[in-house]
């Protein structure tokens, strides 16, 4: 059995995409009239576990803020988790619409970028100016000409298949290009099982992508497919689990 760790604070939950599973959990549950998932309250906001290791069985799948997951990962499995951002097979210009570009604190500038952490989930980011560039410290930085969004969507995707795209900011009525949305999935051959894709759309551009996220932490915006929202949070946390497993065979 999966239990979810939900992160809570005087046993309210944090976040949107916790009070959707625990919706999709009691909903799966009753029209399967089993027991499919449980969860517990992890009642502590400085990401403490009541536990000093998580049993084989259950299967604890922690959700809540970023820190809280990361904290989670690095305690019971030493695993440092890093950004997708713009995954490889994406770097294309008909996908990115602007110059993008993957490299390091040495990297000159010759104009404002907007520069990301390639290393760490909720590290630097920021758009910094050619004369800046010495403040960033030493390690690997996502690199982007810096553009006009009007609009920017979260795409969610399970198994290869887009399930819904939503606005999370800016002009409403101002859609993207599905196809192309689904052309960069097709493309994108090494994902997760479980990811978002964030794609913008500016008047003068159209529909860019703007990053990949593995399906943990995310907002979800009205995104509540509870026959599988369970399914993509825990093949999102066995994927974690198997690829550290895997580096460790390596």
């Amino acid at each position: 059995m999966n239990v979810f760790l939900i992160q809570t604070k005087d046993d309210k939950v944090l976040h949107d995409f916790s009070f959707h599973l625990l919706e999709a959990i009691e909903f799966q549950n009753w029209f399967r009239d089993a027991k499919l998932h449980d969860c517990i309250h992890v009642n502590d906001h400085h990401f403490e576990f009541s536990f000093s290791s998580p049993p084989i069985e259950p299967n604890y799948v922690p959700i809540g803020s970023v820190e809280y997951v990361l904290n989670f990962y690095k305690k019971f499995y030493d695993i440092d988790i890093k950004p997708i951002n713009i995954p490889e097979e994406l770097m294309k210009h008909k996908f990115l619409k602007r110059n993008v570009f993957v490299g390091d604190e040495t990297t000159k500038l010759d104009n404002p970028l907007f520069v990301k952490s390639a290393d760490k989930i909720k590290g630097f980011v920021d758009i910094i100016l050619p004369t800046d560039h010495k403040i960033l410290t030493k390690g690997k930085y996502l690199f982007s000409e810096v553009v006009s969004i009007d609009s920017e969507w979260r795409g969610f995707v399970f198994n290869g298949e887009l399930l819904d795209i939503r606005c999370y900011l800016g002009e409403f009525d101002l859609f993207p290009d599905v196809d192309l949305v689904r052309e960069m999935i097709g493309a994108y051959k090494n994902s997760p099982r479980a990811y978002t894709i964030d794609v913008g759309v500016g008047r003068k551009l159209g529909t860019f992508l703007i990053e990949c996220h593995q399906f943990f932490s995310t907002g979800l915006y009205g995104f509540t497919h509870y026959n599988v929202l369970p399914q993509m949070f825990i093949s999102c946390h066995n994927e974690i689990l198997d690829g550290n497993r895997k580096e460790a065979i390596e």
